[in-house]
């Protein structure tokens, strides 16, 4: 019986070590791995997390490596393998995870231990020197530096930031985040790219230029700024290979000023600048009929939406009336700032004849440059306004007869031979006078009925010679006898006695290419635009004399009277 016990424990001893030994055989590992273990602050650390078993990639939690490190890319990878051994089938899996690190700081740092399905890593001292040697500008692969061309500005007040990425020969793929600020509004300016060659190191430059408006008052922090590139790599369909390099900006802070206390609506800017253009010759004003003003305000080192809209003079008992046009805004990006454009243009049609003054217009603005208010000013105009048509309905008066009165009162010597003489000629006098009034009258019935009827003009007609000089005149290229052209072509179109503008035409019409036809050719006289090409101002305007053409009863219902009375 005592041997019989003995072989009974042994053998449960040898099915427990057996049991021991499978369940170490079947056990998971978890192995994590760097590159290397001694880095500088801008070096990046190749970690690779191997586990032998097949998994789900997102199963791997790495959020606790984000206290020390940044995680610039992430890549799972399984893999499965069979393998025969002794003629038996086993089936092999693997999953690994292969991360890009870069120290947050210098010192000792660890990759801490990381958990899997209850199996754990071991971790990972990281030494990170802050050592200049280690960024040197000759050897570092990639090099990133910021600046800015102020200390501390108003809110709303611009700032340019420069970004500048060195990259040596054999690095690409250069790569960052959108640079976008809190408490900050920021515009793209430039980016240029370039060669440069230091002390016989050639390197290639990228260089970021960004417009910065501050919104409040304080503090306004920049953050380090990472930027990636590949190292030896070449890219293909797959990706680009090669080693990753990085390289970080250092962290900027900005004194944002208090607004100065003013009654002055808050407006800073470099310059600021207005002007004003006419469409016709201000000094030849007619009364009824429409002269176009265009004024244009222009502002460096800021934005379109910040110009405030011009104030209108008061229009009560003022002789003319004014039609204010929708403002056009315009921001150009150039290498040294913004530089902003608002452009109000109102139509003026003046009421009564004479000396038209149109008061001065002033614009308070904050130099930025000189830390005051300043003015910018637009001088009072005046506008000489003729009678116009109006003088056509007086009537001419006959010559005065005192003259023959008189050398008949001379000759009047009792005689009635002189009497007789002098009644023959005050009868001449009185009859030629009465034949000149008579002709005065027709004179003016004939014109009163000729301006009736050119009211009104027959489209196959009048229209038509109107719109055969149009098309003469689009031949020439004269902008300024187009635009012309055009308005007195859409009057007769619409078939109305009121001037037409251009403006009125593009209410009107009812037509995209139309309006953005005469909008161009306007921006050409007024606002230096470009000129339109021809042709298509052509294909334009027939667009919009069809238009008119199919919906003449609707553009006669919206003639304008209603605007001009």
């Amino acid at each position: 019986m005592k041997k019989d016990s003995k072989q009974k424990v042994l053998l449960w001893i040898s099915m427990l070590t057996l049991s021991t030994l499978v369940n170490v055989s079947i056990a998971a590992t978890l192995l994590s791995t760097v590159d290397k273990n001694v880095v500088g602050l801008n070096d990046i650390i190749s970690l690779v997390v191997e586990y032998d078993q097949k998994s789900d990639a997102s199963e791997l939690d790495v959020s606790s490596l984000q206290s020390d490190f940044e995680i610039l890319s992430l890549r799972p990878q399984s893999n499965s393998s069979i393998t025969i051994v002794n003629g038996e089938t086993k089936q092999v899996a693997q999953t690994k995870w292969v991360l890009a690190l870069t120290p947050k700081r210098a010192g000792v740092l660890e990759i801490p231990v990381l958990n899997l399905n209850g199996d754990k890593s071991r971790p990972i001292q990281i030494q990170v020197s802050d050592n200049p040697d280690l960024n040197s500008r000759s050897t570092s692969p990639l090099i990133a530096t910021i600046s800015t061309n102020l200390d501390s500005v108003y809110p709303g007040q611009e700032m340019i930031v420069s970004i500048e990425l060195s990259a040596k020969n054999g690095v690409g793929d250069l790569n960052g985040a959108p640079f976008e600020l809190d408490n900050a509004e920021v515009e793209t300016l430039s980016q240029n790219s370039f060669r440069r060659v230091d002390n016989g190191i050639a390197r290639q430059i990228v260089e970021l230029k960004f417009s910065v408006f501050a919104k409040t008052p304080g503090v306004l922090r920049i953050p380090s700024l990472t930027y990636t590139g590949v190292e030896g790599g070449r890219r293909s369909f797959f990706g680009s290979s090669g080693n990753q390099v990085l390289a970080r900006t250092d962290e900027v802070t900005i004194d944002v000023k208090t607004i100065p206390s003013d009654l002055h609506e808050w407006f800073p800017a470099s310059s600021v600048s207005i002007r004003s253009e006419w469409s016709e010759n201000k000094s030849s004003a007619t009364v009824g009929d429409p002269i176009t003003r265009t004024i244009v305000v222009t502002a460096n080192s800021q934005r379109a939406t910040a110009i405030a809209p011009l104030k209108s003079p008061n229009q009560t008992d003022q002789p003319y009336k004014s039609y204010d046009e929708k403002p056009r805004l315009h921001t150009q990006n150039t290498a040294t700032g913004l530089v902003a454009t608002r452009v109000e243009s109102s139509a003026i049609v003046p009421s009564q004849a004479g000396v038209l003054e149109l008061p001065e217009i002033t614009l308070n603005w904050w130099d930025v440059g000189a830390n005051k208010w300043q003015e910018a000013t637009l001088p009072a105009e005046t506008i000489k306004v003729a009678a116009g048509n109006a003088s056509a309905n007086q009537t001419t008066l006959p010559p005065s007869n005192n003259k023959q009165d008189a050398d008949s009162a001379k000759t009047s010597g009792g005689s009635n031979q002189s009497n007789q003489s002098g009644n023959l000629n005050l009868i001449l006098w009185q009859s030629v006078s009465l034949l000149l009034a008579m002709l005065c009258a027709a004179q003016f019935f004939i014109l009163r009925n000729r301006r009736a009827k050119a009211d009104f003009h027959e489209p196959n007609t009048s229209e038509k010679q109107a719109w055969k000089t149009l098309l003469s005149d689009l031949k020439t290229g004269d902008s300024h006898k187009i635009r012309e052209s055009i308005r007195l072509w859409g009057q007769l179109a619409l078939e109305t006695n009121q001037p037409c503008s251009l403006s009125d035409l593009s209410r009107y019409v009812d037509s995209s290419s139309f309006k953005q036809a005469l909008e161009h050719l306007d921006s050409h006289l007024f606002n230096n635009g470009k000129a339109p090409d021809i042709g298509d101002l052509e294909s334009a305007l027939d667009e919009g004399r069809d238009w008119i053409k199919n919906n003449k009863t609707n553009a006669r219902k919206t003639a304008l009277a209603p605007l001009y009375p």
